[in-house]
């Protein structure tokens, strides 16, 4: 024999209705079967609020109808006018008052599932089944409650025998869920999950060989997957984990649900109505694989705190706390204390937070006033994240992840066998620390959330190589790199996935308003997981908002320079938070595009290798001009124009050509090995010879500039068989300068070609032999490339966690 209960959601269309026909019709051919139904959809919600209706004096009679034509839909013939008019008249009686009992509630909230159970029942014999309902009142005895009773076993046993005696004649019993009577007869609810607990009450007392729950999903996910979206069905579970599970917000089956099943050992499987030949979950007295079974949330709790400095060694004060709160029907979910009982944190349901407040106060009054205790407080904004299986192990790696995001726990607590833990977070980042801690515990693939600003040729070739690389980062590393959003200086697009190929033409048709506070607004509101800020402008005033971005959970990478050279105060402060946060914050293209030179430093520098001197060509774009002019008849002008039309250049050359961009590559090097310079502080010789530098307008530079073919012609005659070089140099005195100089043809920087960096890098250890560095320094695919590695850096680094 088996006991059927299928859920009110999956009821709520013909559809659901027809499926579990057919699932009844499938059973019922193999082995006798019991039917359990809860009320179709969302009947029992829409009688409380009928009842509330009718209490302020409402109309509530075309509501009543309402009701009543919704649940006969599937039969019209089905005469529901009794149930109907037996309803109208206590509601007329609330009404009439304006109050109501909880044992009025009880009989209004049972027509639900009478009403559902009679008119099913009808429908299924016309389909060809043969069954009759049953009013579980009839069979369900219950301990004295209206409202959330518990079932008598002992008082339902004689009831169950004798019907036990009708299921042989071969009818189907259609039975009601929820409710049962209490030894006056009267209707007792039996809480919510009501449905369920009947299901297997009568499992146990019919000693059946399963209970099947069939409702609107699969069975039990490893969490909830409309938080987690790689969350996985579980396939087995034991009662514990099941039992615990639940009494940590799993909402498909209530605690006290499945305890009846436990004294006799009989499996429950949780099935979908709408997928049937799913395997879904089986919960019996064994479960499957060891270690964490599933991720549970619980949502609308307090964190009540008690704190105070006068209560340094005094003990009983927990147990004032709980007194106080028990006889007064508040249960508390979770406790931490300090082992001095100094402070003591628990969480309540939300509703009672503002009552255990008063009772607490009224408890505390004395030690209120003699400022024993400081503060008696609550946080309504708070959930609680719990763990369940063996836990222990993983809790590492959980508070890794979540410090990684930005997330400090509240609170923290686990079982005696550890095999459940409990985080209490903030409750808007809630969501983000559950699919945190599954994806560390699980195994899944993890997420890395990038916003791309500035979206031109490096921006761009960024985006392009995450679309090509995508699938293989995502088998390599198990990585997905999902590009949360793209936008330029006026237009931001919300993507949240990997772009197709086309994502340019879609962003410039479907692309909003915006800017970073666009960027910063949705991801607070939406808190997505493991943030990345992808700067790749050239805005000075972007750097300014880098703060905000560090506060809202990102990691930074960037090729913008700006920030790396700004005021040394800006530099130190933007670190010091980047500590304080935990967060990374990348920049390996700032100077040498996809070269691996500012990590080489660093790594010399920590390892307590004296950096005495670097010196080098900073700039592949300077370099290119420079490498052919010195080795070709072409005049400057004609070099330069080739290498503006290729986008070798800024669009304005003469950023280039001032060379504050060498200027600022030198300082970012030299605060990499402790220095406090300014930008002000480097020695900068401008490469735009005087006369033109008075033209402020580009066209009117581009009118005049073949003065720079005089004058670089008279600098290259000048040098002989000498090649002009734009070196960068930190001296061992720690100045900084920028100069044109002469190199000798046959030295490392005479032999530079095409559009090269090179860098030389004197240590204690490199005296005479410099450590030298060399290879594309420009070009938007070979910094894109740099950015990228980057970004893989810290995924790589989000993947250990």
């Amino acid at each position: 024999m088996k006991v059927l209960k299928f859920g009110g959601v999956s009821l709520e269309g013909i559809k659901g209705i027809d499926n579990a026909f057919e699932i009844v019709k499938k059973e019922s051919l193999k082995d006798k079967i019991v039917v359990v139904f809860s009320a179709r959809g969302d009947i029992t919600d829409r009688l409380i609020d009928i009842l509330e209706l009718a209490r302020k004096g409402g109309e509530f009679r075309p509501v009543l109808r309402s009701i009543v034509d919704y649940v006969k839909d599937i039969d019209l013939d089905v005469n529901l006018e009794d149930e109907y008019s037996e309803l109208l008249k206590i509601l007329d009686g609330v009404s009439l008052l304006g109050e109501y009992s909880n044992r009025l509630k009880a009989r209004v909230l049972v027509y639900g599932e009478l009403l559902s159970v009679k008119v099913i029942s009808s429908y299924f014999n016309k389909k060809g089944l043969v069954t009759w309902p049953v009013n579980s009142g009839k069979l369900i005895k219950t301990f004295n409650s209206y409202i959330d009773a518990d079932v008598d076993f002992k008082a339902s046993a004689p009831l169950i025998e004798e019907f036990k005696d009708e299921i042989k004649k071969g009818i189907i019993p259609i039975v009601t869920g929820f409710f049962g009577t209490n030894l006056d007869n009267e209707i007792c609810l039996l809480g919510r999950n009501g449905s369920n607990y009947t299901a297997t009450c009568l499992g146990a007392l019919l000693k059946v060989e399963q209970v099947q729950v069939w409702t609107h999903i699969n069975g039990i996910y490893t969490a909830d997957p409309n938080l987690v979206p790689d969350a996985t069905l579980i396939d087995r579970i034991s009662y514990q984990e099941a039992g615990e599970l639940a009494s940590f917000g799993a909402g498909i089956l209530h605690t006290r649900s499945i305890q009846p099943l436990t004294f006799s050992n009989i499996p429950v499987i949780i099935k979908n109505t709408y997928n049937p030949e799913n395997s879904g979950t089986l919960i019996c007295d064994t479960n499957g694989e060891k270690g964490i079974k599933a991720l549970t949330l619980i949502k609308d709790v307090s964190l009540v705190t008690l704190e105070g400095k006068g209560l340094y060694g005094k003990v009983g004060i927990d147990g004032r706390i709980f007194s106080a709160l028990s006889i007064n029907d508040i249960s508390v979910r979770m406790i931490s204390q300090a082992s001095s009982e100094r402070s003591i944190g628990f969480i309540v349901d939300g509703n009672e937070s503002k009552r255990a407040i008063e009772l607490l106060n009224q408890e505390f009054e004395h030690e209120l006033e003699n400022d024993d205790i400081s503060s008696i407080s609550r946080n309504n904004n708070v959930a609680i994240v719990s763990a369940v299986g063996n836990c222990i192990s993983e809790l590492p790696g959980i508070l890794t992840g979540l410090n990684k995001n930005g997330i400090k726990p509240l609170l923290f607590a686990n079982s005696v066998n550890s095999r459940q833990i409990s985080l209490v977070v903030e409750g808007q980042f809630a969501s983000k620390a559950c699919r945190i801690i599954h994806s560390r515990i699980f195994g899944m693939r993890k997420v890395i959330n990038l916003v791309v600003f500035g979206i031109g040729n490096v921006g761009g070739t960024f985006i392009d190589q995450i679309v090509t690389n995508h699938d293989r980062i995502e088998e390599k590393y198990n990585l997905s790199l999902n590009i949360l959003a793209a936008a330029n200086s006026s237009k931001v697009k919300i993507y949240n996935s990997v772009p197709a190929t086309d994502w340019r033409s879609r962003f410039d048709k479907n692309s909003k308003s915006g800017g970073i506070n666009t960027i910063i607004d949705y991801v607070n509101i939406n808190t997505p997981e493991n943030l990345v800020f992808v700067d790749c402008t050239s805005s000075y005033e972007l750097t300014d908002k880098y703060f905000d971005l560090i506060k809202s959970g990102f990691d930074l990478v960037s090729a913008n320079k700006k920030a790396n050279t700004r005021e040394f105060e800006y530099y130190s402060k933007l670190r010091s938070l980047l500590k304080y946060h935990n967060k990374q914050y990348l920049y390996e293209t700032n100077v040498g595009a996809g070269l691996p030179l500012i990590d080489t430093i660093k790594h010399i520098h920590t390892s307590g290798d004296r950096i005495r001197k670097i010196r080098g060509v900073f700039s592949g774009t300077i370099s290119y001009l420079f490498n052919t002019f010195s080795s070709s008849d072409n005049k400057f002008t004609e070099i330069l124009d080739n290498a503006v039309k290729k986008g070798f250049t800024e669009p304005d050359p003469r950023e280039d050509l001032c060379g504050m961009d060498v200027a600022r590559k030198l300082l970012i090097l030299a605060r990499e090995i402790g220095s406090e310079k300014e930008i002000s502080d480097v020695d900068v010789e401008n490469l735009i010879p005087n006369e033109l530098q008075k033209y402020s307008d580009l066209d009117d530079f581009y009118a005049n500039w073949a003065y720079l073919d005089k004058h670089y012609g008279e600098i290259k005659t000048s040098a002989g068989e000498k090649k002009l070089r734009y070196v960068g140099q930190l001296d061992e005195n720690g100045k900084l300068s920028v100069k044109l100089l002469e190199a000798e043809a046959d030295s490392v920087l005479g032999r530079l070609k095409g559009a090269d960096s090179i860098f030389e890098i004197f240590t204690d250890r490199y005296e005479d032999n410099p450590l030298i560095i060399q290879g594309a320094g420009a070009g938007s695919q070979v910094t894109a490339a740099g950015v990228f590695a980057d970004v893989l850096r810290i995924g790589q680094a989000v993947s250990r966690f």
